[in-house]
Order: structure tokens, then C-alpha cells, then sequence
């Protein structure tokens, strides 16, 4: 009785007699309003909860993009590995297959955090500066570091083992690389066949068939990059100068003696040849500006 008096005030208030108005549209009206005031109070709860998930999903993804930051700083001042070479690239070697693991996996994360927060069309988190674009160009930094960190001292291990100058050794690796179209680390014997085409050299499958059985030292059917070094290595040591042809030439240099100078060498090779063998040549005992060729021949052509 007491809403019906207080709705017909009402709608005498807004000059319309209550008479003109029936019972039933007063109830409707009531069930009406009550119906708008439940819905916005559900609309409002779940608005409340819509914010309190991209709360969470915000403070997650800062925590989870600081700790992404700080392991790949800890990775970058983590201490390099010393002892032999080989143990160097041992040791790179897992670092890289660690870090891209731990690194992609972190990575994901985030990426799936965004993804919600773009679906919720959030633009930006108030709850850090880090943003996923710059997080994963940043890893993609510190793979591409390891990875020249990996192919240096590669460089390095096959200089020694095969005696050659780095640089010789990096033309290989590229050489290889260039060829190596799926990034597989190996070649069959079309893209092997390819290089040599490459290199001048005309051979026939069967003739390619044949090196790949020689060269082919862990008889999977592919050149690996260690194969292929191993291979130019010695193509190239069965078209370069004997050892007598390198005696007479530094004998040419020396005057005769048995061993030639920095400064003598420096007039008749490129600086890059100089300093390959200012690196590997080894002295006259106590004079280190002499370098004593026919003892680095003995060696060279052990």
C-alpha cells in the first residue's frame, strides 16, 4: 500500500494523474527499475572482478619480466670459461643450449601474459616499464653474443688443429654457411656438390659420392662443418707450396741464415699473414724478433 501511494505522489509530481495510470503499469514500472538496479549491480561486480584480473595478470607479468631482465644480465656477466680450447667451446656450447631453453621458455611467459592483457585491451601496465619487445630483442642480443662468442672460439680450436690462420678458417665456416640453406649443420651431397661447382671444380655425382665417402668421417651421409674444414684444409694443402718452396722463399728473405726477423717479414707478407705468424711461429731462445722457420716447418709439415 505504501509503494503504490509513494508511486502515484511521484507521478502526480511529474503531472500525471494517478488515475490515468493502472495498477499493472505501476507494477511493471516497479519490476522494471528493480531489474535495471540488479543488472547494473551485476555489471558492476563483474566489472570488479574483470579489474582485479588484469591486477593480477599486470603485477604477474612485471615480476615475471624484472626476473626475465635480471637472469639475462646475470648470463651476460657470467664469468667466461678458461682452460683448453676445447673445453672453452664445451662449455659455450652448453651455455647456448641452456640459455636458449631457460631464455624461450621465460620469453613465452611473457608473451602469453600480453596476449591476455591485449585481450582485455589493456595497453599498458602500470606496474613496470618493461615491455615484451624489448625483453625479447634483448635475449635475442644475448644468444646472438653467445653465438659469436661460440664461432670465435671455434675460429680458435680449428686454427690450432688444423694450422691455419683464423681468418682462413672463418672463409671456410662462412663458405660452409653460405650452402648450408637449412641451417642444419651439415651438407648432402647436392649442396656439397654446389660449393665445389662454387670453387671451379666440375664433378660428377659419382665423383661427389666418392669425396663424401672419404670426407664423411662419422658415416651419417653429410658433410658436417668440421668435415668440410678437415676437406678444404686439405684441398688447400694439395695445392699449396711444399715445404722445400716455403724453406727456399724464407731463404730468399733470410740472406741464408736460420732464422728470419719481424721487420724482414713485414716487407715481404701482408699484415695479416705477419701477424698469424708473429701469433704461431716460434723464436730463436732469446731473441723474440727472430723467428726460427725451419723448426716451425718441421712442425708445420709433422
Amino acid at each position: 500500500m505504501t509503494s503504490s501511494v509513494s508511486s502515484r505522489a511521484t507521478l502526480e509530481e511529474n503531472g500525471v494523474a494517478a488515475s490515468e495510470v493502472g495498477h499493472d503499469d505501476v507494477v511493471a514500472s516497479w519490476e522494471k527499475a528493480n531489474n535495471l538496479i540488479a543488472a547494473r549491480k551485476e555489471w558492476l561486480a563483474n566489472e570488479r572482478t574483470r579489474q582485479e584480473k588484469i591486477a593480477g595478470i599486470c603485477k604477474d607479468y612485471a615480476e615475471k619480466a624484472e626476473a626475465f631482465h635480471g637472469w639475462m644480465e646475470e648470463q651476460k656477466n657470467a664469468e667466461a670459461p678458461t682452460g683448453e680450447i676445447e673445453a672453452q667451446c664445451e662449455a659455450v656450447a652448453k651455455q647456448l643450449e641452456s640459455c636458449t631453453a631457460e631464455g624461450t621458455k621465460k620469453k613465452e611467459e611473457l608473451e602469453g601474459l600480453d596476449k591476455q592483457l591485449e585481450e582485455e585491451k589493456v595497453t599498458e601496465n602500470p606496474e613496470t616499464t618493461y615491455t615484451t619487445q624489448a625483453l625479447v630483442a634483448e635475449f635475442d642480443g644475448l644468444l646472438d653474443t653467445i653465438k659469436a662468442q661460440q664461432a670465435l672460439l671455434e675460429q680458435q680450436k680449428n686454427s690450432a688443429k688444423y694450422s691455419l690462420p683464423p681468418e682462413q678458417i672463418k672463409e671456410f665456416v662462412d663458405l660452409f654457411n653460405q650452402f648450408d640453406k637449412d641451417k642444419c649443420g651439415a651438407l648432402n651431397w647436392f649442396q656439397f656438390k654446389a660449393v665445389l661447382q662454387a670453387l671451379g671444380e666440375d664433378v660428377d655425382d659419382d665423383s661427389i659420392k666418392k669425396i663424401i665417402a672419404e670426407t664423411d668421417t662419422d658415416g651419417n651421409g653429410t658433410i658436417s662443418c668440421d668435415e668440410f674444414i678437415s676437406y678444404m684444409t686439405k684441398r688447400l694443402n694439395d695445392t699449396s707450396d711444399s715445404k722445400e718452396d716455403i724453406l727456399a722463399a724464407f731463404n730468399d728473405i733470410s740472406n741464408g741464415r736460420d732464422f728470419v726477423t719481424i721487420n724482414e717479414l713485414s716487407a715481404a707478407v701482408t699484415p695479416e699473414q705477419l701477424e698469424y705468424i708473429k701469433a704461431n711461429a716460434p723464436r730463436v731462445e732469446g731473441n723474440p724478433d727472430q723467428i726460427d722457420f725451419k723448426k716451425w716447418m718441421e712442425t708445420a709439415f709433422a
